[in-house]
């Protein structure tokens, strides 16, 4: 699974935290490059993540069925 800062096993997942760092990625590249230089995008990030739902999974499946739901909510 994933390992937190101090290298340790962690057991549980939030599938929110890609989807929105692959989106602001995505969001950011079709932006011009003079607004995007005073955008910082852990901030973004951030912001966005404190305004979703957290999709927390502690398995395999319950990753894949987190992410199903995920997708589903950002496409209604």
């Amino acid at each position: 699974m994933d390992k937190n800062s101090s290298n340790q096993f962690v057991p549980y997942f939030n599938v929110m935290e890609p989807l929105v760092v692959q989106e602001v990625q995505r969001q950011l590249q079709h932006l011009p490059s003079q607004l995007v230089k005073y955008l910082n995008p852990a901030e973004v990030t951030a912001y966005a993540l404190n305004r979703l739902p957290v999709l927390y999974a502690t398995s395999v499946e319950g990753r894949t069925r987190q992410q199903r739901r995920a997708k589903n909510q950002i496409e209604t």
